[in-house]
């Protein structure tokens, strides 16, 4: 996610570096569990970077339905035959 937004969105690059390079500390109850994999849910800025990482892939796809909301994605093609 990081190379994505250093490629495509340098200027926001130093930002999810900061947040996103190091694990995080998430807090259940008394327990602490390190995150170290992108953007947690709830992140304001996170649809960015996540969306940004996927968008190469989604339009590279050939299907003639392709669409992509976050992290739902429909894809449809008309049924060709085998034979």
């Amino acid at each position: 996610m990081l190379s994505s937004v250093h490629d495509r969105i340098p200027e926001l690059y130093p930002y999810c570096y900061f947040a996103y390079s190091q694990a995080l500390c998430l807090f259940f109850g008394r327990y602490i569990i390190l995150s170290g994999q992108g953007p947690q849910q709830g992140d304001p800025i996170g649809p960015l970077p996540f969306s940004n990482t996927l968008h190469p892939t989604l339009s590279s796809l050939k299907a003639s339905l392709n669409l992509g909301y976050l992290d739902d994605i429909t894809l449809g093609d008309t049924e060709r035959g085998c034979c």
